[in-house]
């Protein structure tokens, strides 16, 4: 995996505040792995062909990263554990939250919860380790995730839930009343 530009601690080149202007190879425990997918924000997951997961970059006091703290960003890539240890990890999505698909169809997600993004069942509490979204995605195949102020999901009989915020209805559910847990559209 390469990277380049702003650093602050996101490029994952061990560096904070060495911006790069040219690709510079990942750092640190990805030198040894072999990377299937790669989502970047203030923060970056990528995904192993072994189906494990690793993050680095900018917390924001929301334990976004799923290593189990809150506040402090990490400037080379680190193994996301606990929920996830026995999980393979096919997909993620990200925003100030995570969201991440395993092979069994499963999703969890850790990260900013204003608005019940995680979809965990509660409002505002953020969480700073993996955690499975159960409800409505329980009986659910999850084929693909999105995340953004909310967070979707497509199980693979074409279903769609979504929850999280629903300023002026961006859910699509026919009002603007925030979800908690995943609903189904």
């Amino acid at each position: 995996v390469y990277t380049w530009g702003y650093d602050g601690g996101t490029l994952g080149a061990g560096s904070v505040d060495v911006d790069r202007a040219t690709p510079t190879l990942v750092s640190g425990a990805l030198s040894t792995v072999s990377v299937v997918a790669v989502k970047a924000g203030l923060h970056t997951v990528a995904v192993a062909a072994t189906g494990e997961l690793y993050a680095w970059g900018h917390d924001v006091s929301q334990g976004r990263l799923g290593l189990g703290f809150f506040g402090v960003g990490v400037a080379t890539p680190c193994l996301v554990r606990g929920a996830l240890s026995t999980a393979t990890v096919t997909a993620v999505a990200l925003w100030a939250q995570t969201l991440a698909r395993t092979s069994a169809g499963q999703v969890f997600a850790w990260g900013y919860n204003g608005y019940g993004g995680l979809g965990v069942g509660d409002i505002g509490v953020d969480r700073a380790t993996p955690c499975l979204i159960e409800g409505a995605l329980s009986t659910a195949w999850v084929v693909a995730v999105a995340a953004g102020d909310h967070g979707l999901a497509l199980s693979e009989d074409g279903l769609v839930f979504a929850w999280g915020s629903n300023w002026v209805g961006g859910l699509g559910l026919g009002d603007i009343a925030h979800r908690p847990t995943p609903t189904l559209l």
